[in-house]
Parts: structure tokens; sequence; C-alpha cells
């Protein structure tokens, strides 16, 4: 097996509780020996070579009966063994069974690959493998055959099988009292983590892995009784080996003991696995939270007796209703999944006066109004981790309740769901996006934790901002988080963090497509609080979240830069004076149209693109870049710079630069549809309007000059026009998906276009380049294949070659 000499590096990653250190292990080698007649490879290591685990002292050694699947460059599969003891540090690898190099090989090169697998398979230098999604647990290490490495050589004559690292790791830090059976590991987005890969080695390049798309999206590991120390200053590690991926909602372990319980931790930043990296979590206690199985709910009183039931307010029958260990246990025939009745004026356990606690089970989804309803003594309730909705006055009068959390699940907190417990103090919230809240459904008195990163989207929600809203880490806690969204008297004085960037996704595949985001009128207590951040990330998701961005989405580097602003927001003439925000953007008297300071713009993009690469339109960065600026107002408003190439002006996949700026609007499906309009269409595709005016009449020469002129870059594929006779099946610009029976019906001649209601033409009725407002954020099959023809001339280069049907067969989910 391979376990890792740890090196600490400097760079720092999120940890699930706190800050912690990304560890590098370096590349393993099998040094150069001489291939006899019986096939034996000579191995050594150095103090920094080849290692398959790590000693107590930190010395580095081979493991006995290490496997290694070797090709001679052909496609022979042959199965190597490490002949010495564990704990040697050089020895040999010889072959298992039999030795025959066969015919004279034509090839140039050995291929290794660690583990051995008998379902490996060499082609052209790509390996096809399997990672599986269960792992053994073994001590201070991950399991055994989890690291995967590969190793070339340079020639046929040359035995130097130098190995490099195709996988990295998480260490998780767990104590308790706690027997850990097995550990699940999930990305938040939904990351594949397992399953058939290809591996591509070469001599002098670093490997890249590609998994299947339909591969495992959650790891195991496998621990059979586990016991942790039950003292935070002696951890015990639990190690998972991992391919290459960005976590980019962070991810989620589930720890489960011998009694079936599980312990569920939820990082909410984004975290990156890197080759040759562990990632170190900060080290955390694991405590049990015993919760009833999904036919029952369990339950205290103050005078310990039980409850009067209403089994018509369950969803399943009550088969028993008994005593067991100092509780209540109400068992059902079925699943519980929901309590009360929808529309009732009762609730089932109303005028409960001497509830004292509740533990409901994980299967309960909605709880209907007043269902604990002046339940007096309640001061404990256990919810449902899926649960989604609380009804009207649930809890109303409980005034004994002076603390509860909501899980991650809510959606819905009706009105006065919490009104009247008076003694109800805090609140946590897990959820990252704000559930509907009701009118006074918490008293006013509350404070509100909710998740550090989603402490932005919280302040912006008109329903909770009343509240008191502080980070779960209580980091936020003082008066100045308090606060409307916007105040015009507020001036920033911390702009330590102004130009600071980040990547908030990137590319694992083609060359890295390039998106800037960034923000102007946010002040410097907005960007501490998360809500700078919030916005940014809330951009990114709307950016992928139409085709064929959304699928074509790994192909995409997007960074964060953070500007800080003077001011907050935006005054009532629209704009403050020069150098009041950062990039002093401002919207013009049309009320509509948007103008900033370029330049800055460009300037704070420097650091991403480098000194000579960042100037405007002065390097192949740049000209192939999105830069998306959200405005921290409510004001309807955008517009979209398309910058004519300075080089590569021989391209047509819509090259030069794009500079988008628009605000939030105030209206998430607004400010989803004009960022989807300006960014995605114009800013990315090159896409032209396909509005019109019936005043406009008929293009004009400068119009009709434009599109044409433009169509050399590859631009404004969408539209078409003509200063003659009409345009047919036989002319448009979409002539090929008009004679496509696959089309039929979803490509036509619409007459109206590039603002001109005669002589421009669009290829559908409606689409989000036609209407921003009402519009369902559609791009029609025209645009569809201009996206998807410039993300892969980005992403490949001209070595990509453009396949019509390739097109089609991918935009099958849009038809």
């Amino acid at each position: 097996m391979r376990r890792f000499f740890l090196e600490t590096s400097l760079m720092a990653i999120v940890a699930m509780l706190c800050v912690a250190c990304s560890d590098k292990f370096d590349e393993p080698k099998f040094n150069g020996g001489n291939i006899g007649g019986d096939g034996v490879l000579s191995v050594s290591m150095g103090g920094d070579m080849s290692r398959t685990y790590i000693e107590e002292d930190g010395s580095v050694c081979w493991h006995a009966d290490d496997r290694v699947a070797v090709f001679y460059g052909d496609n022979t599969l042959r199965q190597y063994r490490f002949d010495g003891n564990t704990g040697d540090d050089s020895g040999k690898i010889s072959p298992v069974g039999d030795f025959k190099m066969g015919k004279e090989l034509t090839a140039n090169a050995i291929y290794a690959l660690y583990p051995y697998s008998d379902n490996v398979s060499l082609d052209n230098g790509k390996f096809s493998v399997t990672l599986p999604d269960e792992q053994h647990f073994e001590e201070e290490s991950f399991a055994r055959g989890a690291n995967v490495m590969v190793a070339v050589t340079k020639d046929m004559s040359s035995t130097d099988l130098s190995f490099r690292n195709v996988t990295g790791a998480v260490k998780l830090q767990l104590w308790g009292d706690f027997v850990v059976e097995r550990i699940t590991l999930k990305g938040n987005n939904g990351e594949v983590l397992a399953g058939d890969a290809m591996i591509t080695a070469s001599y002098s390049n670093k490997p890249a892995i590609t998994l299947a798309d339909d591969g495992s999206k959650s790891v195991t590991l496998l621990c059979d009784g586990v016991k942790l120390n039950n003292a935070s200053s002696s951890p015990k590690s639990f190690w998972i080996a991992l391919p290459p991926v960005t976590f980019t909602k962070g991810f989620t372990i589930e720890i489960e003991d011998e009694k079936g319980r599980v312990v569920t931790k939820k990082t909410e930043k984004e975290i990156v696995i890197r080759s040759s990296n562990v990632q170190p979590m900060a080290a955390f206690e694991v405590v049990a939270v015993s919760k009833p199985a999904n036919n029952e709910i369990w339950y205290t009183t103050s005078d310990g007796n039980s409850v009067t039931l209403r089994p018509e307010f369950f969803n399943s029958s009550v088969t028993s209703h008994i005593k067991q260990d100092d509780k209540w246990v109400i068992s059902f025939t079925g699943t519980l999944t929901t309590i009360g009745v929808d529309g009732s004026s009762t609730g089932a356990f109303e005028n409960c006066g001497t509830l004292k606690s509740i533990t409901l089970p994980d299967s309960v989804t909605k709880m209907y109004d007043y269902t604990f309803y002046e339940c007096f003594d309640l001061n404990s309730i256990v919810l449902s981790d899926n649960i989604q909705y609380i009804g009207m006055q649930t809890f109303d009068s409980c005034t004994s309740l002076s603390e509860i959390t909501l899980p991650a699940s809510m959606t819905n907190i009706d009105a006065a769901a919490f009104y009247g417990c008076s003694s109800l103090t805090k609140v946590t919230s897990l959820a990252m996006t704000p559930p509907a809240l009701g009118e006074l459904a918490f008293p006013n008195t509350v404070t509100i934790y909710v998740p550090e990163s989603a402490i932005g989207a919280y302040l912006q929600n008109s329903s909770w901002n009343k509240y008191n809203i502080v980070a779960i880490s209580g980091e936020a806690t003082d008066d100045a988080e308090k606060y409307s969204p916007n105040d015009p008297d507020y001036i920033s004085s911390d702009y330590s963090a102004n130009g600071k960037y980040k990547a908030l996704q990137t590319a694992t595949a083609g060359n890295g497509i390039d998106i800037v985001l960034m923000g102007d009128g946010y002040s410097d207590r907005q960007v501490a609080s998360g809500r700078y951040e919030v916005d940014m990330r809330k951009a990114m998701e709307i950016f992928f979240s139409k085709e064929p961005y959304t699928s074509f989405r790994h192909l995409f580097n997007v960074y964060m830069v953070t500007c800080v602003s003077k001011r907050e927001g935006y005054s009532d003439i629209y704009t403050y004076p020069k150098d009041e925000t950062a990039l002093n953007c401002y919207i013009k008297s049309d009320g509509v149209s948007v103008d900033a300071d370029t330049w800055e713009v460009y300037g704070y993009a420097k650091d991403i693109f480098g000194e000579q690469e960042y100037e405007y339109n002065n390097g192949p960065r740049i000209d192939e870049s999105t830069l998306i600026v959200i405005m921290n107002s409510d004001v309807y408003a955008g517009v979209c710079q398309m910058s004519t190439p300075k080089c590569n002006t021989d391209k047509d996949y819509g090259n030069g630069a794009s500079l988008s700026f628009f605000p939030l609007c105030g209206d998430d499906t607004l400010f989803a549809n004009l960022l989807i309009h300006e960014a995605c269409g114009h800013g990315f595709a090159k896409l032209a309007d396909e509005y019109f005016s019936s005043g406009n009449g008929a293009i004009n020469e400068k119009g009709f000059y434009e599109i044409k002129d433009f169509e050399q870059w590859g631009w404004f594929k969408n539209v078409d026009a003509t200063m003659g006779d009409a345009l047919t099946v036989d002319t448009i610009k979409w002539k090929h998906l008009l004679k496509d029976s696959r089309y039929s019906g979803l490509v036509g001649i619409y007459e109206g276009a590039y603002s001109f209601s005669k002589n421009a033409y669009r290829p559908s009725e409606e689409s989000i380049m036609r209407h921003v407002r009402g519009s369902d954020g559609e791009f029609n099959a025209p645009s569809r294949e201009a996206i998807y023809y410039r993300i892969h001339k980005l992403a490949y280069g001209d070595s990509w070659v453009y396949n019509f049907e390739d097109f089609v067969t991918y935009d099958a989910i849009n038809r």
C-alpha cells in the first residue's frame, strides 16, 4: 500500500471547524534497476522517494507484498510484487508468475500503476481503472491500495520508473465517547468521487484523471468498530483517499456507530483536494445523538405521566404508547412523515401542558398548524434533520422553550410559528438559503445564528434581517452586523480585503476559461459579514444555471475579486460622487444604462491575469475573459461592453473581452435573467439583442454592417439581416438548423431583431435575448450552438474541430 510522508505546506485551507494547514507528500519513485531475463526490477528508496507506509518515527518504508501493474509499452498486463519485508527501504519488485516479454515490442516506454488490479488496462498512454467507493480504515494512514500512482519510463531502454501520485487525501481527526463503524464523505454539490476513471500518464507531465459522470458521489471508509479516544488532546485520525476534486460547496461526512446512530458534520466553504496533498481537518468531538426510528416519537413530561394522543393527527396509525427507559415511546405502523392535518384549527399536541421534551424521527418533513400550541412546559425539542415546513403557530406560547435548532432542510416557517415563546432567545438556522418566513415568526428579542458564509443572505432578506443575525462561529456578533441591507450614512474604514481574489471554481479539464466576478457598492462590513461572497457565489450559480453552461461548467475557472467601497449601495440620485464606490459605477440619466470606471475593473483583475496580460485587450487571457460586476442596488439596469479583439483577430469563436454591469435588482428572478442576458448572452457568447421596436422600422446601413462586420469574429450568430429581399430558409444564417427535422418547430425565421422591426431576423419568437422581464431565461438553438462552439474552442484551442452531429447529440437535452 502507499502511505505518505508529509511535509507541511504554507497554503491555508478552510477546515471543518477552523482553519487548518494542507500537507503535501512527495512523489514516490522506483529507482532505476536493470531488467534481466527474469524481468526483475531493482528498487531503492531515499528519504523522499517511494513510500508505501510511514513508521511512527516518520521514516519511509515499503510494505511487504505491495503489488504493481506493469506494461512494457504493450497492452499486456503484468503483475509485480515487492519482494522485501515491511519496513525495508530498498529491495526488488519481480513478476508474479512466468515472465515473458513476448514478441519484439515497438512501443517506446514502460508504464506502471499502483495498486495492481486485474481490471487495469492501458491504451495509448491512458490507464482505465476503477476507484473504489469503499476503503478500509488503517491506523495513521489511508487504506492499502487507496492511493493511486503512475510511472512512465523515458524510453524502453530506461528503467527509471518515477512514480507520481494521482490522488490526494482528507484526514479527519475525531474524539469522543463513540465507536466508529463507517464514515461516508460526499460533496455538497454532487461531485463524483469514485468509479470508472481514465488516467493519462506520460514521462514528463503530471498525470491527469477523469472520472465517468455516472460514478459514485460518495466514498465510505469501513472502520469495523474503531473506538475513539475520549479526550480532545488525543484524537484518532481517519484518512480517506480522494481524486483531485474541488468541493465547491464543501462536503458532508456521516459518522455511523455500531448501533446505527449517525453523526453528521458539514463544511460550508470550498475545499480543494489536490494530488500529492493531504487536507487535514480540525479535530472535533463526535457526540452520538440518539434518535427514534422512523416509526417512533419519544417524549417526556414534567409529571411523568403520558399525554393524551390524537391519533388522527399522524399520517400513520398508532400501534403502541408505552414508557421505556424513562421516556414515553409512541410507535406507528409505518414511517411517520407528517404531524398534524393541513387546514385544521387544532394541533396534534395542542394544550399538552406537561409535555417537557420531544424527539422526532428524521422521516418527518412537515408539522402543520398548532402542533405544540400552548405546551407551556416544553423546553426541549429535537427536530427531524429533514423537516421542511413548520406551520402557523406551531410553537405559539411554548413559554419554557429557550432555544431551538432549525435543520438545513428547512424551507418554510409560517406566520407566528414561535410567537409567544417568551423565553426563546436563541434560534440556530442551518439553512444556507433563508427559509420563507411568515410575519411575527419569532419574538423580537431573539438572536438568529446562521452559517458564517450565509450571513449575507440572511441580512439581505427583509423577513429575517429585522432580527439580530449573527454567525454561528460568534465572529459576527457586534452591533455593526445588525443593519439594513444598505445604509447611506455608513462609511468603510477597513480596506484590508480590497483587491484580494480567490478561485470559486477551477476547471477540471481543458485550458480553463476565465470568469471574473466583482462587486461595487459593498462596504467593509458587508465584505466581512460574508454578504459580498454570498452575492458573488449566487451570481456564479446563476451563470451556470442554463445550458450549455450547465453541462460544461467543469471547463471554467471562476474568480472572485473583493472590491471594498467607501459607501454601501448607491444614493437616490443613482450615484455617489467619484471614488465613493470602488468601481465608480453609476446609472445614466435614462435610468437603465450603466457606466463605470472600466480601467478600475481591469486593474482589479490584474493579479489574476498577470502583469503582462491584464491590460485592456492586450493579452490572450483578457481577450478571452468574461468580467462581471455586480452592483449593490435594487434598481433595474444593466449593460455589457463587448470589446473587439486586439489579438487573435483571425479566430471565429467570439473573441474579445467583455465587461457586464448590472445591479441585484431586489428580485432574484429578475437578477438571474439580467445576468443570463448580459453576461452569458452578450458577454460570453457575443450574442446580439433579439428585441426590436416597431418605431425603428427597417434596419439601416449602420446596423446591417455592424452585424456583418462582427461575424468575422464569430459574434452575433443569433441574428441576421438583409438590405434587400427577405432572408429565406436557404439564405438565413441558421439554415442548417432549419433544414434539420430534429429542430422542426424549434427554430424559425422571425422578423424583428437588433432593435429593428424590419429586415432584421431572430431564430425564435421568445428567448432570453429578446425579453429579460418575464422571460423563462432560455437560449434558442442557434444561441446554444454559439455558446457550445465558443466553450470548446476556448477550452481546447484550435485542435478541437466542430462537428454538428456532436452538438446535436449534446443538445438533445434541450429539445
